[in-house]
């Protein structure tokens, strides 16, 4: 009984002691993005773009990342773009997609499917034409830096399968998001640098105009494919 009781008890330690870390550790994101801790755990989403967030973080050189951006489209709406990183390689404009099951797509067709077990099917619109959205606007805030410095990057968790082909373009990668840091060095050691310190910070300023959505917590519809 008194071991039964002492194993609970270093149980509950040792999940308060990562849920301190991770509050410590997620103030960065925090401050960047306006989302609260209690969010981040919560709620999957969140959490899968906190990762990613962190991920970034390890990127060599100067550079800046942006989150949660709500960029103006058509007819005053706008578009999300979950996150930006801008080094001097670049613009890498981040899609975070947190499913599971096996996903399958084909790079020019505009829906992918998503099978879970044997018999669930889910339909949803390509990310590659999502974030090739979020790009042409992003561009027209920015109007400073060519196509051909931005980088479209996919990121869907490892809890999938990711059964996609027959992506051309060099500019776009669909990838997991363990692969992303190795994914953006492959990229970079590819490319020459294109941005000063100076055109980083331009470009961080104007973007961050679009960040925070008037300070409102982006809302996760609870009916997202898991």
């Amino acid at each position: 009984m008194k071991i039964v009781f002492l194993l609970i008890l270093i149980t509950i330690f040792t999940l308060i002691t990562m849920i301190i870390c991770m509050y410590i550790f997620s103030k960065d994101y925090r401050n960047t993005s306006g989302i609260k801790f209690i969010d981040i755990i919560n709620n999957k989403w969140v959490f899968g773009e906190y990762l990613i967030y962190k991920d970034l973080t390890k990127t060599e050189g100067y550079f800046k990342i942006i989150t949660n951006l709500y960029i103006p489209s058509y007819d005053d709406k706008t578009t999300e773009v979950d996150m930006v990183l801008i080094n001097k390689y670049g613009v890498f404009v981040i899609e975070s997609k947190d499913y599971s099951g096996s996903i399958y797509g084909i790079g020019n067709n505009k829906y992918w499917t998503q099978i879970l077990g044997d018999k669930v099917r889910n339909r949803f619109y390509s990310p590659i034409y999502q974030n090739k959205s979020h790009i042409i606007h992003m561009l027209k805030i920015i109007e400073d830096i060519s196509i051909n410095d931005v980088f479209s990057i996919i990121v869907f968790s490892e809890r999938c399968k990711l059964k996609v082909t027959n992506i051309k373009s060099a500019y776009i990668k669909v990838i997991k998001r363990n692969q992303l840091i190795d994914t953006i060095d492959a990229i970079s050691n590819s490319c020459m640098d294109v941005l000063s310190e100076e055109d980083i910070e331009n470009i961080y300023i104007k973007l961050s105009k679009y960040t925070k959505c008037n300070s409102k917590y982006k809302e996760y519809n609870i009916n997202r494919i898991e």
